[in-house]
């Protein structure tokens, strides 16, 4: 489960009913928010160009951004130029910020950085989401969609079109709201969206990862798990064509300095390490394995946490494995420590029915 999640969110436990309160609470609150949004009574920003949104109903790392990440380059690809909105978790700007005027993690965040980095779309990290859309077709008037990193709740943004992500090893945890589960908004929300992309399912891996197309390397997909499968059915029978698999091909690593990808198994002549930021940290470790690395040690920190140089100390013996979150982050350390780091590079691997499907939503 995500790293920081309390473990009553998977299942429910005595603290999960004695929540339960709170969570009628919170259920109250939401539902009047969302009803004053559509009767007008709080004003939403209607931005000129198509807004989508990429979000989820539950708490902790669910697999938007790499899904975000590869919208963006499948859009352009097709000719669009699109622009990326943020909050910018794990940052301190406090106003609308442009990525690519302040290429700091520790200012914009490191999602923000690295969907800059990887994409060349341009970025803008706002607390509100609206204040993000205005100053990004501000600064870039050729922008024609927008595409909103998380923000399924934030409703002072109008949309065209929505995309709910969903973890295959977490789905909706306990099905409860918060404090007594994971959920911001109950599961009926998913109702109303246009997809639902169940991600990190793979080819039936509890990891989620899988050897791309192809590949001369990586390690051939387990069996689907019979969890695995009941959730799928579930999902398909609910959903329907709205469901859409999300699948993760892990394609190497290369040097933090850059570099040509290589195969994992390159680094096999000293000590492996891997050390993460991330939510779900297992997951990052166990595609490392399924690779056919044998990790030596492993050391993971809060999801969007600074990753300071004595924080790799303890694989100052070996080769060092990070994420592309955490790459974004290393521009502080030595020399030395970052000729032995290597990013794992995995990609998205979309089904080629869902840019269709948003497409025509969205009018692109």
């Amino acid at each position: 489960m995500p790293h920081d999640l309390p473990r009553f969110w998977r299942r429910r436990t005595f603290t999960s009913y004695l929540l339960l309160p709170l969570s009628a609470l919170f259920a109250l609150i939401t539902a009047c928010r969302r009803a004053l949004y559509r009767a007008g009574i709080l004003r939403q920003y209607r931005a000129p160009v198509p807004v989508l949104i990429v979000g989820n109903i539950s708490v902790g790392g669910n697999g938007k951004t790499p899904l975000v990440q590869e919208l963006a380059r499948a859009f352009q690809a097709e000719g669009i130029a699109v622009g990326i909105i943020s909050r910018g978790y794990g940052g301190t700007a406090r106003e609308a910020t442009d990525v690519a005027t302040c290429a700091d993690a520790a200012v914009v965040g490191d999602e923000p950085l690295m969907l800059w980095s990887s994409t060349g779309a341009p970025v803008v990290v706002a607390r509100k989401r609206a204040e993000a859309a205005e100053k990004l077709l501000r600064d870039y008037p050729a922008t024609r969609l927008i595409l909103a990193d998380d923000g399924l709740q934030h409703y002072a943004l109008a949309r065209d079109a929505e995309v709910a992500v969903i973890a295959a090893d977490f789905g909706l945890g306990n099905g409860w709201l918060m404090p007594a589960g994971p959920l911001r908004e109950s599961a009926a929300r998913l109702k109303r969206v246009d997809a639902v992309v169940h991600s990190g399912a793979g080819q039936g891996r509890a990891d989620g990862y899988s050897r791309p197309p192809k590949a001369s390397y990586g390690v051939a997909p387990l069996r689907r798990t019979k969890a695995y499968c009941l959730q799928r059915r579930a999902l398909s029978e609910t959903f329907g064509e709205r469901l859409y698999i999300l699948q993760y091909a892990s394609e190497g690593v290369r040097p933090l300095g850059g570099g040509v990808l290589q195969p994992l198994a390159c680094l096999r002549d000293r000590p492996l390490y891997a050390l993460t930021a991330i939510a779900r940290p297992e997951r990052f470790f166990n595609s490392l394995r399924a690779q056919g690395a044998t990790l030596a040690a492993t050391r993971s920190l809060p999801d969007h946490a600074a990753i300071p140089a004595d924080a790799a100390a303890f694989a100052e013996d070996g080769w060092l494995v990070i994420s592309g979150k955490d790459a974004v982050k290393t521009a502080a350390w030595p020399e030395t420590l970052k000729a032995r780091t290597f990013v794992a590079d995995y990609r998205v691997i979309l089904l080629p029915e869902l840019l269709p499907a948003l497409r025509r939503k969205l009018g692109v």
